[in-house]
């Protein structure tokens, strides 16, 4: 049974000057996760951050895209193939929001 989503914290965002990514504004701000990673590499874990930084964002935006998807592409595909195309890009889209939200 998946567990009861919860709201995650709210963006933006970002990497703070430790390596830590942080929400909030000005003096009122959490940390969300630090920037730790099983490598030396400084490039991998600054594009890690700067990937989990951008979460929030990316949620909606997926979000977003399904939504104007499924309300447009029905008027636009009249061709089995590219239907079944749409639907099966449309289900592994929802799939990714529902594991972001914690519902999977």
């Amino acid at each position: 049974m998946p567990k009861k989503a919860t709201t995650h914290t709210p963006g933006p965002w970002w990497v703070d000057d430790d390596g830590y990514i942080a929400a909030g504004s000005g003096d009122t701000y959490v940390t969300i996760a630090e920037g730790l990673a099983p490598s030396d590499n400084l490039d991998e874990i600054t594009a890690n951050l700067s990937l989990l930084a951008a979460a929030p964002e990316l949620l909606a935006a997926l979000n977003d895209m399904v939504q104007t998807v499924e309300y447009l592409a029905p008027k636009k595909f009249d061709d089995a193939e590219h239907e079944r195309e749409l639907h099966a890009r449309l289900e592994k889209a929802r799939a990714t929001l529902s594991k972001a939200r914690g519902e999977a």
